[in-house]
């Protein structure tokens, strides 16, 4: 079972800041977001960018304020069986 999540990294320094689990792990949403051909595993991390703040934060665990200026966010995810 893969988890995804939100990644925030600081634009100065490029360390992780924190992360936000997402709700509906489906990669086919993945697919729709970030224009993937249907049935991608969306295996890799993905950007976010500011058209795509209503849907992510729709789908976060919990609120997430996004400060584009000093913030990159990234959709990421990894193996919950490692």
């Amino acid at each position: 079972m893969m988890h995804r999540y939100v990644a925030c990294y600081d634009n100065t320094t490029d360390e992780h800041v924190y992360s936000v689990s997402l709700r509906g792990q489906s990669s086919e949403w993945i697919c729709r977001l970030f224009g993937l051909p249907s049935g991608h595993p969306a295996f890799d991390c993905y950007p976010i960018n500011e058209s795509m703040v209503a849907d992510v934060i729709e789908r976060s665990e919990r609120v997430i304020e996004f400060d584009f200026a000093s913030y990159s966010y990234m959709i990421e995810c990894h193996s919950d069986d490692s």
